[in-house]
């Protein structure tokens, strides 16, 4: 066979392997794993105790904020679903935004029945939300086991912790329910929720995590899978339309 001909037909074998690889991991990282594989500890509501700390400061990717602590915070649950800062659906957050991800969490009763595999849930720029087809399955759905935490700390391990965890994961959390505002504009003042009982606008918890863990990962091979394949269908992708171009010319150069 033609060398040149080889090669494109080559990159084309590679390009739709690594779409069928990102298809294959995206499949298997749908869903919510079952009650069964749900860890005891998800069975707690969050531990919350007011604190009288001083307020204090940090500074973010050239931008200083004031932190006023509120309560201490722990947090054990299930990730149903998060935010994305880099999506072209969100206007108000980018690559700057102190409140680098949201997570929505469950926990308790809303964990220890497979209904929850059943809701629908999903992330906008500020707010978390859960939907049901079933009536019977939205009787059992306890609003005040959900939230929606806006996450900033000051520690880069942290943050390439949370950014790493995925919808299905039970996680840790550790940190401080906190207001902040930019140093220079406090009347920018994004203030936390202090209950689980509240809805609407305000209802969000704001925390300044110290500490977060995955204790069991959902599917974390899906996810390689679906990271790699994308990775390379870009690749190939790109080899791919500059071999349009140039394999042409050189079959011709070198015939």
């Amino acid at each position: 066979m033609n060398p040149f001909k080889a090669a494109g037909l080559a990159l084309n074998v590679l390009f739709l392997a690594s779409a069928l690889t990102a298809l294959v991991g995206y499949e298997r990282s749908r869903g919510l794993p079952p009650p069964e594989e749900i860890l005891p500890v998800l069975d707690s509501d969050p531990i919350q105790r007011k604190v009288n700390e001083p307020p204090f400061e940090f500074d973010y990717r050239g931008t200083r904020y004031t932190v006023t602590p509120v309560a201490r915070y722990e947090l054990r649950g299930l990730v149903v679903t998060h935010n994305d800062i880099a999506a072209l659906s969100d206007i108000y957050h980018n690559e700057e935004s102190v409140d680098f991800r949201d997570i929505c969490v469950i926990w308790g009763d809303n964990v220890v029945d497979s209904f929850y595999q059943r809701l629908s849930f999903w992330s906008e720029p500020w707010t978390c939300y859960v939907q049901s087809k079933s009536s019977d399955d939205w009787r059992q759905f306890e609003g005040s086991q959900l939230s929606n935490n806006h996450l900033l700390t000051n520690n880069e391990q942290v943050q390439r912790a949370v950014e790493q965890a995925h919808i299905g994961d039970q996680i840790l959390l550790r940190g401080m329910l906190v207001n902040y505002a930019p140093s220079d504009r406090p009347s920018f003042l994004r203030k936390s929720s202090t209950s689980r009982d509240d809805t609407g606008n305000g209802a969000c918890e704001v925390v300044f995590v110290e500490e977060f863990a995955v204790l069991k990962p959902y599917q974390p091979r899906a996810y390689s899978l679906l990271s790699w394949g994308t990775t390379m269908l870009v690749v190939t992708g790109v080899l791919n339309l500059l071999a349009f171009g140039a394999l042409p010319y050189l079959e011709y150069k070198f015939r």
